[in-house]
Protein backbone atom coordinates (compact mmCIF):
# COMPACT_ATOMS: atom_id res chain seq x y z
CA UNK A 1 0.00 0.00 0.00
CA UNK A 2 2.82 2.33 0.91
CA UNK A 3 4.30 1.89 -2.69
CA UNK A 4 1.25 3.06 -4.10
CA UNK A 5 0.30 -0.58 -5.09
CA UNK A 6 -2.89 -2.62 -4.52
CA UNK A 7 -3.64 -6.67 -4.71
CA UNK A 8 -6.95 -7.87 -5.28
CA UNK A 9 -7.00 -12.00 -4.79
CA UNK A 10 -9.39 -13.23 -6.97
CA UNK A 11 -10.86 -16.82 -7.46
CA UNK A 12 -10.46 -16.89 -11.47
CA UNK A 13 -11.22 -19.91 -13.20
CA UNK A 14 -11.27 -21.78 -9.67
CA UNK A 15 -8.12 -21.24 -8.72
CA UNK A 16 -6.95 -17.50 -6.72
CA UNK A 17 -5.16 -15.32 -7.91
CA UNK A 18 -3.37 -11.78 -6.88
CA UNK A 19 -3.98 -9.17 -9.29
CA UNK A 20 -1.56 -6.37 -8.53
CA UNK A 21 -2.90 -2.59 -9.52
CA UNK A 22 -2.40 1.29 -9.23
CA UNK A 23 -4.37 3.71 -7.06
CA UNK A 24 -5.46 5.62 -10.56
CA UNK A 25 -9.00 5.05 -11.64
CA UNK A 26 -10.70 7.03 -14.77
CA UNK A 27 -11.87 10.19 -14.01
CA UNK A 28 -13.63 13.17 -15.63
CA UNK A 29 -12.24 16.61 -16.10
CA UNK A 30 -14.19 17.55 -12.94
CA UNK A 31 -12.04 14.88 -11.21
CA UNK A 32 -15.38 12.64 -10.09
CA UNK A 33 -14.97 9.17 -11.00
CA UNK A 34 -15.60 7.96 -14.29
CA UNK A 35 -16.73 4.28 -13.81
CA UNK A 36 -17.31 3.38 -9.53
CA UNK A 37 -17.96 6.59 -7.75
CA UNK A 38 -16.05 6.40 -4.72
CA UNK A 39 -18.46 8.01 -1.49
CA UNK A 40 -16.42 9.71 0.67
CA UNK A 41 -12.91 8.14 -0.56
CA UNK A 42 -14.46 4.47 -0.25
CA UNK A 43 -12.26 3.31 -2.80
CA UNK A 44 -12.30 -0.76 -2.22
CA UNK A 45 -15.13 -1.35 -4.78
CA UNK A 46 -13.06 1.15 -7.69
CA UNK A 47 -10.49 -0.84 -6.89
CA UNK A 48 -11.91 -4.14 -7.66
CA UNK A 49 -13.50 -3.01 -10.74
CA UNK A 50 -10.40 -2.11 -12.10
CA UNK A 51 -8.84 -5.91 -11.05
CA UNK A 52 -11.81 -6.91 -13.23
CA UNK A 53 -10.55 -4.37 -16.21
CA UNK A 54 -7.25 -5.37 -16.22
CA UNK A 55 -8.35 -9.01 -16.31
CA UNK A 56 -10.21 -8.41 -19.07
CA UNK A 57 -7.83 -6.15 -20.55
CA UNK A 58 -9.61 -2.67 -20.66
CA UNK A 59 -12.83 -1.11 -18.93
CA UNK A 60 -14.64 -1.02 -22.56
CA UNK A 61 -14.88 -4.82 -22.04
CA UNK A 62 -16.42 -5.09 -18.54
CA UNK A 63 -20.43 -5.70 -19.17
CA UNK A 64 -22.96 -7.09 -16.47
CA UNK A 65 -22.95 -10.40 -15.57
CA UNK A 66 -24.42 -12.90 -12.83
CA UNK A 67 -24.74 -12.13 -9.07
CA UNK A 68 -23.41 -15.75 -8.32
CA UNK A 69 -20.72 -15.36 -10.51
CA UNK A 70 -19.72 -12.44 -8.67
CA UNK A 71 -20.15 -13.87 -5.25
CA UNK A 72 -17.98 -16.85 -6.63
CA UNK A 73 -14.78 -14.82 -8.06
CA UNK A 74 -15.17 -12.75 -4.72
CA UNK A 75 -15.66 -14.68 -1.98
CA UNK A 76 -14.87 -18.50 -3.46
CA UNK A 77 -17.72 -19.74 -2.05
CA UNK A 78 -20.43 -21.92 -2.69
CA UNK A 79 -23.55 -19.99 -4.13
CA UNK A 80 -26.91 -21.25 -4.20
CA UNK A 81 -30.05 -20.22 -6.08
CA UNK A 82 -33.49 -19.88 -4.58
CA UNK A 83 -36.63 -19.02 -7.15
CA UNK A 84 -39.51 -17.48 -6.22
CA UNK A 85 -42.68 -19.01 -8.52
CA UNK A 86 -46.23 -18.89 -8.59
CA UNK A 87 -46.41 -21.05 -5.35
CA UNK A 88 -44.01 -19.14 -3.49
CA UNK A 89 -46.32 -17.63 -0.47
CA UNK A 90 -45.05 -14.43 0.88
CA UNK A 91 -44.94 -16.92 4.35
CA UNK A 92 -42.01 -18.82 2.57
CA UNK A 93 -40.23 -15.73 0.96
CA UNK A 94 -40.29 -13.76 4.28
CA UNK A 95 -39.26 -17.15 6.40
CA UNK A 96 -36.59 -17.31 3.97
CA UNK A 97 -35.33 -14.16 4.21
CA UNK A 98 -34.94 -14.30 7.64
CA UNK A 99 -33.07 -17.86 8.11
CA UNK A 100 -30.72 -15.93 5.71
CA UNK A 101 -30.13 -12.99 8.24
CA UNK A 102 -29.96 -16.03 11.06
CA UNK A 103 -27.37 -17.81 8.93
CA UNK A 104 -25.63 -14.23 8.08
CA UNK A 105 -25.52 -15.54 4.48
CA UNK A 106 -24.75 -12.91 1.51
CA UNK A 107 -28.12 -12.42 -0.27
CA UNK A 108 -29.21 -10.54 -3.57
CA UNK A 109 -32.66 -10.50 -5.20
CA UNK A 110 -32.91 -10.62 -8.82
CA UNK A 111 -35.60 -8.47 -10.42
CA UNK A 112 -37.84 -10.07 -13.33
CA UNK A 113 -36.29 -9.34 -16.97
CA UNK A 114 -38.95 -7.89 -19.21
CA UNK A 115 -38.40 -5.29 -22.34
CA UNK A 116 -37.70 -1.90 -22.03
CA UNK A 117 -40.52 0.14 -23.02
CA UNK A 118 -42.88 -2.83 -22.10
CA UNK A 119 -46.27 -2.26 -19.97
CA UNK A 120 -44.28 -4.09 -17.89
CA UNK A 121 -41.29 -2.36 -17.57
CA UNK A 122 -43.46 1.07 -16.88
CA UNK A 123 -45.14 -0.75 -13.82
CA UNK A 124 -41.95 -1.76 -12.46
CA UNK A 125 -40.67 1.85 -12.57
CA UNK A 126 -43.69 3.00 -10.97
CA UNK A 127 -42.67 1.12 -8.19
CA UNK A 128 -39.38 2.01 -7.90
CA UNK A 129 -37.81 -1.52 -9.30
CA UNK A 130 -35.11 -1.32 -11.77
CA UNK A 131 -35.79 -4.53 -13.92
CA UNK A 132 -33.22 -6.93 -15.39
CA UNK A 133 -31.28 -6.20 -12.22
CA UNK A 134 -29.43 -7.15 -8.81
CA UNK A 135 -30.43 -5.30 -5.19
CA UNK A 136 -28.88 -6.27 -1.82
CA UNK A 137 -30.92 -7.72 0.97
CA UNK A 138 -29.89 -5.99 4.21
CA UNK A 139 -32.51 -5.84 6.49
CA UNK A 140 -36.10 -6.62 7.57
CA UNK A 141 -38.81 -5.08 9.96
CA UNK A 142 -42.20 -5.60 10.88
CA UNK A 143 -43.73 -1.89 11.00
CA UNK A 144 -47.23 -1.05 11.40
CA UNK A 145 -48.07 -4.71 10.78
CA UNK A 146 -46.44 -4.84 7.37
CA UNK A 147 -42.75 -7.06 6.32
CA UNK A 148 -40.31 -5.03 5.16
CA UNK A 149 -37.36 -5.78 3.40
CA UNK A 150 -34.62 -3.09 2.73
CA UNK A 151 -33.26 -3.59 -0.78
CA UNK A 152 -30.21 -1.60 -1.86
CA UNK A 153 -28.21 -1.07 -5.46
CA UNK A 154 -25.57 1.15 -5.52
CA UNK A 155 -26.66 2.73 -9.05
CA UNK A 156 -28.24 5.83 -8.38
CA UNK A 157 -32.40 5.30 -8.30
CA UNK A 158 -34.75 7.96 -9.46
CA UNK A 159 -36.47 10.06 -6.66
CA UNK A 160 -39.32 8.37 -4.47
CA UNK A 161 -42.71 8.75 -6.65
CA UNK A 162 -43.97 5.50 -7.12
CA UNK A 163 -45.92 3.02 -4.66
CA UNK A 164 -43.08 0.59 -4.03
CA UNK A 165 -40.86 2.98 -1.74
CA UNK A 166 -42.95 6.30 -1.08
CA UNK A 167 -44.94 4.82 1.50
CA UNK A 168 -41.88 3.66 3.46
CA UNK A 169 -39.58 6.56 2.66
CA UNK A 170 -39.78 8.23 6.31
CA UNK A 171 -37.94 4.96 7.94
CA UNK A 172 -34.62 5.33 8.67
CA UNK A 173 -32.14 3.25 5.94
CA UNK A 174 -29.51 2.72 8.53
CA UNK A 175 -28.88 3.66 11.87
CA UNK A 176 -27.82 7.26 12.31
CA UNK A 177 -24.29 5.96 14.38
CA UNK A 178 -23.78 4.09 11.32
CA UNK A 179 -24.42 7.28 9.09
CA UNK A 180 -22.26 9.41 11.69
CA UNK A 181 -23.84 12.67 10.29
CA UNK A 182 -21.94 12.55 6.92
CA UNK A 183 -24.09 14.49 4.26
CA UNK A 184 -23.17 12.19 1.25
CA UNK A 185 -24.29 9.00 3.69
CA UNK A 186 -27.76 10.42 3.90
CA UNK A 187 -27.51 11.34 0.11
CA UNK A 188 -26.52 7.56 -1.02
CA UNK A 189 -29.09 5.89 1.78
CA UNK A 190 -32.05 8.13 -0.06
CA UNK A 191 -31.34 7.35 -3.63
CA UNK A 192 -29.68 3.49 -3.26
CA UNK A 193 -31.19 2.28 -0.08
CA UNK A 194 -35.62 1.59 -0.26
CA UNK A 195 -37.94 -0.06 2.18
CA UNK A 196 -40.03 -2.46 0.67
CA UNK A 197 -43.40 -4.19 1.53
CA UNK A 198 -42.89 -7.95 0.93
CA UNK A 199 -45.43 -8.20 -1.53
CA UNK A 200 -43.99 -5.93 -3.98
CA UNK A 201 -40.51 -8.34 -3.39
CA UNK A 202 -42.49 -11.39 -4.02
CA UNK A 203 -44.10 -10.14 -7.33
CA UNK A 204 -41.05 -7.74 -9.00
CA UNK A 205 -38.00 -10.72 -8.64
CA UNK A 206 -37.85 -13.59 -9.77
CA UNK A 207 -34.90 -15.17 -7.64
CA UNK A 208 -32.42 -15.18 -4.59
CA UNK A 209 -28.61 -15.73 -5.00
CA UNK A 210 -27.43 -16.83 -1.81
CA UNK A 211 -23.71 -16.73 -1.24
CA UNK A 212 -22.35 -19.26 1.70
CA UNK A 213 -19.30 -17.33 2.62
CA UNK A 214 -18.84 -17.98 6.23
CA UNK A 215 -16.80 -15.29 7.59
CA UNK A 216 -13.26 -16.71 9.68
CA UNK A 217 -13.26 -19.68 8.04
CA UNK A 218 -10.37 -21.51 6.57
CA UNK A 219 -10.18 -23.54 3.50
CA UNK A 220 -8.10 -25.85 1.54
CA UNK A 221 -8.59 -26.05 -2.79
CA UNK A 222 -7.36 -29.28 -4.48
CA UNK A 223 -7.94 -30.71 -7.92
CA UNK A 224 -8.74 -34.40 -8.65
CA UNK A 225 -9.42 -35.82 -12.49
CA UNK A 226 -11.93 -39.26 -11.84
CA UNK A 227 -11.00 -41.30 -14.93
CA UNK A 228 -12.77 -44.98 -14.53
CA UNK A 229 -11.00 -47.89 -15.28
CA UNK A 230 -12.14 -51.33 -14.98
CA UNK A 231 -16.09 -50.20 -13.38
CA UNK A 232 -13.75 -48.63 -10.51
CA UNK A 233 -13.35 -44.87 -9.60
CA UNK A 234 -11.41 -42.98 -6.75
CA UNK A 235 -13.46 -41.18 -3.74
CA UNK A 236 -11.80 -39.19 -1.64
CA UNK A 237 -10.54 -40.37 1.55
CA UNK A 238 -10.24 -37.91 4.63
CA UNK A 239 -8.55 -38.62 7.68
CA UNK A 240 -9.15 -36.20 10.95
CA UNK A 241 -7.26 -36.06 13.86
CA UNK A 242 -9.36 -33.83 15.97
CA UNK A 243 -13.09 -33.36 16.24
CA UNK A 244 -14.05 -30.33 13.54
CA UNK A 245 -16.97 -28.83 11.86
CA UNK A 246 -16.37 -29.26 8.14
CA UNK A 247 -18.59 -28.27 4.58
CA UNK A 248 -17.24 -29.74 1.80
CA UNK A 249 -18.16 -28.43 -1.93
CA UNK A 250 -17.53 -30.26 -5.26
CA UNK A 251 -17.43 -28.29 -8.40
CA UNK A 252 -17.11 -29.85 -12.32
CA UNK A 253 -14.27 -27.49 -13.32
CA UNK A 254 -15.43 -27.86 -17.10
CA UNK A 255 -18.80 -26.39 -16.58
CA UNK A 256 -17.73 -23.70 -14.04
CA UNK A 257 -15.57 -22.57 -16.87
CA UNK A 258 -17.98 -22.47 -19.07
CA UNK A 259 -20.15 -21.01 -16.86
CA UNK A 260 -17.83 -17.61 -16.23
CA UNK A 261 -16.78 -17.37 -19.71
CA UNK A 262 -20.26 -17.94 -21.61
CA UNK A 263 -22.47 -17.61 -18.66
CA UNK A 264 -24.03 -20.90 -19.86
CA UNK A 265 -24.93 -23.81 -16.99
CA UNK A 266 -25.14 -26.99 -17.45
CA UNK A 267 -26.78 -28.73 -14.85
CA UNK A 268 -26.68 -32.54 -14.09
CA UNK A 269 -27.55 -34.58 -11.12
CA UNK A 270 -25.39 -34.78 -8.51
CA UNK A 271 -24.91 -36.88 -5.23
CA UNK A 272 -22.41 -37.40 -2.82
CA UNK A 273 -22.06 -39.78 -0.07
CA UNK A 274 -20.21 -39.61 3.31
CA UNK A 275 -18.97 -43.03 4.65
CA UNK A 276 -17.31 -44.04 7.68
CA UNK A 277 -14.50 -46.17 6.86
CA UNK A 278 -13.17 -49.47 8.36
CA UNK A 279 -9.45 -49.86 9.17
CA UNK A 280 -8.78 -51.94 5.58
CA UNK A 281 -10.41 -48.15 3.90
CA UNK A 282 -13.31 -49.75 3.19
CA UNK A 283 -16.98 -48.44 2.97
CA UNK A 284 -18.69 -49.42 5.93
CA UNK A 285 -22.02 -46.79 7.13
CA UNK A 286 -23.29 -44.27 5.02
CA UNK A 287 -23.39 -41.17 6.96
CA UNK A 288 -24.85 -38.73 4.62
CA UNK A 289 -26.14 -38.71 0.91
CA UNK A 290 -27.29 -35.18 -0.72
CA UNK A 291 -28.09 -34.42 -3.96
CA UNK A 292 -28.69 -31.11 -6.35
CA UNK A 293 -29.37 -30.23 -9.77
CA UNK A 294 -26.43 -28.30 -10.41
CA UNK A 295 -23.27 -27.30 -11.74
CA UNK A 296 -21.56 -28.22 -8.16
CA UNK A 297 -22.67 -29.65 -4.68
CA UNK A 298 -22.49 -28.86 -1.32
CA UNK A 299 -22.68 -30.52 1.56
CA UNK A 300 -24.62 -29.65 4.61
CA UNK A 301 -22.08 -28.46 7.25
CA UNK A 302 -21.61 -31.26 10.27
CA UNK A 303 -19.50 -32.22 12.99
CA UNK A 304 -17.23 -34.77 12.50
CA UNK A 305 -15.71 -37.06 14.95
CA UNK A 306 -11.71 -37.97 15.04
CA UNK A 307 -11.73 -40.92 12.39
CA UNK A 308 -11.50 -41.77 8.62
CA UNK A 309 -13.98 -40.67 6.05
CA UNK A 310 -15.05 -41.51 2.66
CA UNK A 311 -16.74 -39.20 0.08
CA UNK A 312 -17.85 -40.39 -3.35
CA UNK A 313 -19.06 -38.31 -5.60
CA UNK A 314 -21.37 -39.33 -8.43
CA UNK A 315 -22.72 -38.16 -11.12
CA UNK A 316 -25.75 -39.49 -13.13
CA UNK A 317 -23.87 -39.05 -17.08
CA UNK A 318 -21.55 -41.26 -18.90
CA UNK A 319 -18.20 -39.98 -18.90
CA UNK A 320 -14.43 -40.62 -19.91
CA UNK A 321 -12.78 -38.37 -17.34
CA UNK A 322 -14.60 -36.27 -14.61
CA UNK A 323 -12.44 -32.98 -13.63
CA UNK A 324 -13.01 -31.72 -10.28
CA UNK A 325 -12.35 -29.28 -7.70
CA UNK A 326 -12.70 -30.11 -4.13
CA UNK A 327 -12.92 -27.58 -1.30
CA UNK A 328 -13.16 -28.41 2.52
CA UNK A 329 -13.79 -25.40 4.36
CA UNK A 330 -13.35 -25.31 8.69
CA UNK A 331 -13.31 -22.70 11.27
CA UNK A 332 -10.93 -25.14 13.04
CA UNK A 333 -7.06 -25.34 12.32
CA UNK A 334 -7.22 -27.70 9.11
CA UNK A 335 -3.80 -28.72 9.87
CA UNK A 336 -5.43 -32.23 12.04
CA UNK A 337 -6.76 -33.73 8.47
CA UNK A 338 -5.40 -35.00 6.28
CA UNK A 339 -6.67 -36.60 2.65
CA UNK A 340 -6.04 -39.01 -0.32
CA UNK A 341 -7.77 -40.46 -2.85
CA UNK A 342 -8.32 -44.75 -3.05
CA UNK A 343 -10.07 -46.83 -5.66
CA UNK A 344 -13.93 -47.57 -4.92
CA UNK A 345 -16.34 -49.53 -7.63
CA UNK A 346 -18.32 -47.48 -8.98
CA UNK A 347 -21.39 -50.22 -9.03
CA UNK A 348 -21.31 -50.11 -5.33
CA UNK A 349 -22.21 -46.53 -5.39
CA UNK A 350 -24.77 -46.65 -7.96
CA UNK A 351 -26.18 -49.58 -5.67
CA UNK A 352 -25.84 -47.27 -2.53
CA UNK A 353 -27.61 -44.31 -4.85
CA UNK A 354 -30.26 -46.63 -5.77
CA UNK A 355 -31.21 -47.51 -2.26
CA UNK A 356 -31.48 -44.53 -0.73
CA UNK A 357 -33.97 -43.38 -4.08
CA UNK A 358 -35.58 -46.68 -3.15
CA UNK A 359 -36.00 -45.99 0.49
CA UNK A 360 -36.78 -42.24 0.61
CA UNK A 361 -38.74 -41.69 -2.43
CA UNK A 362 -42.08 -41.87 -3.63
CA UNK A 363 -43.68 -45.70 -4.41
CA UNK A 364 -45.48 -45.87 -7.76
CA UNK A 365 -46.69 -49.64 -8.77
CA UNK A 366 -47.84 -51.02 -11.11
CA UNK A 367 -51.25 -53.02 -10.87
CA UNK A 368 -49.96 -56.15 -11.82
CA UNK A 369 -47.16 -55.59 -9.27
CA UNK A 370 -44.80 -56.60 -11.46
CA UNK A 371 -42.85 -53.35 -12.56
CA UNK A 372 -42.35 -50.90 -9.27
CA UNK A 373 -41.03 -47.34 -9.93
CA UNK A 374 -39.30 -45.21 -7.39
CA UNK A 375 -39.33 -41.35 -7.59
CA UNK A 376 -36.65 -38.95 -5.86
CA UNK A 377 -37.78 -35.11 -6.08
CA UNK A 378 -35.74 -31.90 -6.84
CA UNK A 379 -36.02 -28.91 -7.02
CA UNK A 380 -35.24 -29.43 -10.56
CA UNK A 381 -35.39 -32.70 -11.39
CA UNK A 382 -36.48 -36.13 -10.74
CA UNK A 383 -34.70 -39.42 -10.63
CA UNK A 384 -36.62 -42.42 -11.22
CA UNK A 385 -35.62 -46.23 -10.19
CA UNK A 386 -37.29 -49.16 -11.91
CA UNK A 387 -37.61 -52.59 -10.23
CA UNK A 388 -38.22 -55.80 -11.86
CA UNK A 389 -39.92 -58.18 -9.13
CA UNK A 390 -40.62 -61.52 -11.89
CA UNK A 391 -38.27 -63.92 -10.16
CA UNK A 392 -37.49 -65.04 -14.13
CA UNK A 393 -39.04 -63.13 -16.82
CA UNK A 394 -37.56 -59.68 -18.17
CA UNK A 395 -39.54 -56.22 -18.78
CA UNK A 396 -39.50 -54.34 -21.26
CA UNK A 397 -40.07 -50.51 -20.14
CA UNK A 398 -40.90 -47.45 -22.43
CA UNK A 399 -41.97 -44.30 -20.60
CA UNK A 400 -43.18 -41.03 -22.42
CA UNK A 401 -43.30 -37.64 -21.13
CA UNK A 402 -45.64 -34.38 -21.21
CA UNK A 403 -46.55 -30.94 -20.31
CA UNK A 404 -48.86 -28.29 -21.54
CA UNK A 405 -46.67 -25.29 -20.73
CA UNK A 406 -43.46 -26.13 -20.56
CA UNK A 407 -42.47 -29.23 -23.07
CA UNK A 408 -39.00 -27.49 -24.61
CA UNK A 409 -37.88 -27.64 -21.00
CA UNK A 410 -38.07 -30.92 -20.18
CA UNK A 411 -35.28 -33.10 -20.88
CA UNK A 412 -34.22 -37.04 -19.81
CA UNK A 413 -31.31 -38.37 -19.12
CA UNK A 414 -29.78 -42.09 -18.55
CA UNK A 415 -33.33 -42.69 -19.57
CA UNK A 416 -35.20 -43.95 -22.94
CA UNK A 417 -37.67 -41.72 -23.35
CA UNK A 418 -39.96 -43.08 -26.81
CA UNK A 419 -37.92 -46.24 -26.75
CA UNK A 420 -37.61 -49.24 -24.78
CA UNK A 421 -35.23 -50.53 -22.25
CA UNK A 422 -35.30 -54.54 -20.99
CA UNK A 423 -34.61 -55.26 -16.91
CA UNK A 424 -33.19 -58.23 -16.58
CA UNK A 425 -36.06 -60.07 -13.43
CA UNK A 426 -34.80 -59.34 -9.91
CA UNK A 427 -32.99 -56.16 -10.56
CA UNK A 428 -33.40 -52.33 -10.35
CA UNK A 429 -31.73 -49.44 -12.95
CA UNK A 430 -31.97 -46.06 -12.77
CA UNK A 431 -33.76 -45.16 -16.27
CA UNK A 432 -34.94 -41.12 -16.20
CA UNK A 433 -33.44 -38.14 -14.97
CA UNK A 434 -36.26 -35.44 -15.67
CA UNK A 435 -34.97 -32.06 -15.53
CA UNK A 436 -36.23 -28.57 -15.99
CA UNK A 437 -34.83 -25.12 -16.25
CA UNK A 438 -38.03 -23.63 -14.18
CA UNK A 439 -38.11 -24.58 -10.88
CA UNK A 440 -42.14 -25.26 -10.71
CA UNK A 441 -43.26 -27.89 -13.34
CA UNK A 442 -45.98 -30.10 -13.62
CA UNK A 443 -45.46 -33.16 -16.05
CA UNK A 444 -47.52 -36.36 -17.10
CA UNK A 445 -45.35 -39.58 -17.21
CA UNK A 446 -46.79 -42.51 -18.90
CA UNK A 447 -44.74 -45.84 -18.60
CA UNK A 448 -45.57 -48.91 -20.84
CA UNK A 449 -44.07 -52.17 -19.80
CA UNK A 450 -44.07 -55.62 -21.27
CA UNK A 451 -43.70 -58.47 -18.85
CA UNK A 452 -41.04 -60.55 -21.35
CA UNK A 453 -41.74 -64.74 -21.26
CA UNK A 454 -38.68 -67.02 -20.23
CA UNK A 455 -38.39 -67.81 -23.78
CA UNK A 456 -37.75 -64.32 -24.81
CA UNK A 457 -34.26 -64.58 -23.25
CA UNK A 458 -33.44 -68.37 -25.16
CA UNK A 459 -34.31 -67.58 -28.39
CA UNK A 460 -32.40 -64.11 -28.77
CA UNK A 461 -32.50 -64.14 -32.51
CA UNK A 462 -36.89 -64.00 -31.93
CA UNK A 463 -37.11 -62.26 -29.20
CA UNK A 464 -38.50 -58.95 -31.59
CA UNK A 465 -40.99 -60.96 -32.67
CA UNK A 466 -41.47 -62.98 -29.90
CA UNK A 467 -41.99 -59.25 -27.91
CA UNK A 468 -44.21 -58.10 -31.11
CA UNK A 469 -47.01 -60.88 -29.58
CA UNK A 470 -46.18 -59.83 -26.11
CA UNK A 471 -49.20 -58.10 -24.40
CA UNK A 472 -48.47 -54.51 -23.07
CA UNK A 473 -49.64 -52.84 -19.65
CA UNK A 474 -49.49 -49.03 -19.02
CA UNK A 475 -50.20 -46.30 -16.24
CA UNK A 476 -50.06 -42.74 -15.67
CA UNK A 477 -48.27 -40.82 -12.65
CA UNK A 478 -48.49 -37.20 -12.59
CA UNK A 479 -46.15 -35.16 -10.83
CA UNK A 480 -45.04 -31.76 -9.45
CA UNK A 481 -42.31 -30.07 -8.10
CA UNK A 482 -40.63 -28.74 -6.26
CA UNK A 483 -39.80 -30.50 -3.14
CA UNK A 484 -38.10 -29.66 -0.16
CA UNK A 485 -34.93 -31.40 1.05
CA UNK A 486 -34.92 -32.19 5.44
CA UNK A 487 -32.77 -33.17 7.20
CA UNK A 488 -33.73 -35.95 9.92
CA UNK A 489 -31.89 -36.39 12.93
CA UNK A 490 -29.96 -39.71 11.95
CA UNK A 491 -28.29 -37.52 9.40
CA UNK A 492 -30.04 -38.73 6.65
CA UNK A 493 -32.25 -37.08 4.01
CA UNK A 494 -35.91 -37.12 3.10
CA UNK A 495 -37.85 -35.75 0.83
CA UNK A 496 -40.76 -34.20 1.97
CA UNK A 497 -43.30 -32.48 -0.96
CA UNK A 498 -44.36 -29.21 -0.67
CA UNK A 499 -47.84 -27.82 0.02
CA UNK A 500 -49.19 -24.63 -0.79
CA UNK A 501 -52.38 -23.01 -0.41
CA UNK A 502 -54.42 -21.11 -2.71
Amino acid sequence: MKHGIAQIRLLINGEWKVIKIDFHVPSSSASYEIFTPMVRKQAWAALIQKAFAKLGGSYAKLHGGFADIAFLQLTGSFTSTYYLNKLSSDNDIWDFILSMQKSKFLVTACSTYCEEGSEEWDIFLKNQISPNHGYSILDTKIHEGHRLVLIGNFTYSLPDQGTGTLKWGHLPRFDEKCLCGNIFDYVLSTTSIHWVDLHILSRFFSCFEICHYREGWKEIRFRKTLVPKNGKTEILKLFLKTRCELVIEVIRRKEALRLEAEQLRNRCILFCIVYSATADNKCDKILMITHAYDLNLELTPGTLDPGTYLISFVILEDYDELELDWVIRSPSDMSYMTFDFISHPIESQLDDIQQFIIEEGEIIKSDTGELTVYKLGGRYSNVFVYENNCRFNFISVEGSLSNSLHNNYLTATNGLIDSSFEIPPQSRVILEVVSCEWEYFSANFNIEFKVLPFMWTVCYWFAPLVEYFVPESSFNYSFQTPVVIKKRQDHRWTIEEKTKKD
